[in-house]
């Protein structure tokens, strides 16, 4: 079967675009100065009235945790608290290579 026998084609009724655009004219409306100060100020309070997250020690739970064994962080270990990251240089049998293990609780936005 070809399209034109699938589907039918239909005309729009007269003046249709007209009245679309006469009742599209009335729909648009100012919005009042006071909503937009009202909706700035409930963003101001939201804002400010948000619980900060609290300052967590990351290389203090790594060496309380029950799993530091397991991924070879002792209390003797050199980790380096960074702002909400830890850093802890793992041993390497090449002397020109450096590894190190990075945790971290500031999720950055991937690109």
């Amino acid at each position: 079967m070809k399209r034109e026998q699938l589907f039918e084609t239909l005309e729009p009724p007269p003046f249709g675009l007209e009245r679309l655009r006469a009742r599209m004219a009335e729909r648009r409306r100012r919005v009042s100065p006071l909503v937009l100060i009202g909706v700035v100020a409930s963003a101001l309070v939201v804002l400010l009235a948000w619980p900060k997250p609290p300052n967590v020690d990351l290389v203090a739970l790594a060496r309380a945790s029950a799993a530091a064994p397991m991924v070879g962080v002792t209390s003797g270990d050199d980790v380096t608290a960074l702002d909400e990251t830890g850093v802890l240089r793992l041993a390497s049998q090449n002397p020109d290579v450096s590894l190190y293990r990075v945790a971290s609780l500031k999720q950055e936005p991937r690109d």
